[in-house]
């Protein structure tokens, strides 16, 4: 097992002295690869958990968006409401309103 996350005597990482962390357990291969993803990001470590763990909340929400849509899909009433109502927002960029 590798360790990820030691601590300054302050409890924070060097390069982050103002966020909370902690120590996190993985196995030898996953560590390589980490640092083979932070190496090719030309990022520290810590920053690249940061954004893995951002990328896959986000694919789980997408997934489970996409999950709700293929329910609706099969639910012909419920799918026509769907559309119709697209329709209606759809209407509304032709308002001839100014876009911010």
């Amino acid at each position: 097992m590798a360790v990820i996350g030691k601590q300054s005597p302050h409890g924070a990482h060097a390069d982050e002295p103002d966020m909370s962390t902690t120590t996190v357990r993985v196995s030898k291969e996953t560590k390589r690869k980490l640092d083979e993803e932070a190496e090719a990001r030309g990022l520290p470590l810590t920053a690249v958990l940061d954004i893995l763990v951002e990328e896959a909340r986000r694919r789980r929400r997408i997934d489970e968006i996409s999950r709700g849509y293929a329910m609706m899909r099969e639910d012909r009433s419920e799918w026509e409401d769907e559309l119709s109502q697209r329709a209606e927002w759809d209407a509304t960029l032709g308002d001839g309103l100014e876009e911010p």
